[in-house]
């Protein structure tokens, strides 16, 4: 695993408690170029176990990464991230149909799905994000499917809802249940990482 912000940000923590428990121990040792000794020592054999831990193949243990969402440093790199559109446009669905936008994310982020009926929106349109095999498996079958609760709206006229996704291939669906003439007209927005 090569080393990201979170992994950098663990290994500097780490690193600033061990130089400061390092430098606390030597201040008990009264033999100054001892205490430097020891001190950069310390400091280099530090340095060098974080760099190998942090680009060593992963092998089940759960490393920086693990550990920076055990302490919730991946909470904190999501505040911080910059807000990404990545669909704002208005799409067209038929009597019955749906219009579909595909997801892949590396890793968690948070995502912001707004929708807006625009024309032929009166009796509502349905919102879904569910796993990209869901889709597959299910959805096109017309099968029922297992959508992402928070993430799902039945006939409305205005949906708007911000969760943190898990890595994988997410897709957003809009639907028209309606089945008779006419194309309804909704303006999607999906933006990763919103402030």
């Amino acid at each position: 695993m090569n080393a990201g912000v979170p992994e950098l940000v663990v290994g500097g923590i780490v690193l600033l408690l061990a130089i400061a428990g390092i430098s606390i121990a030597l201040t008990k040792i009264r033999n100054v170029p001892l205490r430097v000794f020891i001190f950069v020592v310390a400091l280099a054999a530090a340095g060098v176990t974080a760099l190998v831990r942090l680009n060593a193949p992963d092998a089940g243990a759960p490393g920086a990464a693990g550990f920076a969402a055990a302490i919730g440093l991946d909470r904190l790199r999501l505040a911080f991230a910059t807000p990404q559109v990545l669909v704002d446009e208005d799409v067209a669905v038929g009597a019955s149909g749906w219009h579909v936008r595909g997801l892949t994310l590396s890793e968690p982020h948070s995502i912001q799905v707004v929708a807006d009926g625009k024309a032929h929106a009166d009796k509502g349109f349905s919102v879904y994000v569910m796993s990209a095999s869901e889709f597959d498996d299910k959805f096109l079958k017309k099968k029922p499917v297992v959508a992402l609760p928070s993430f799902e709206g039945i006939k409305v006229k205005s949906f708007a809802h911000t969760e943190t996704l898990p890595s994988g291939t997410w897709d957003v669906v809009i639907q028209n249940p309606e089945s008779g003439p006419g194309t309804m007209t909704v303006h999607v927005k999906i933006v990763s990482d919103p402030n």
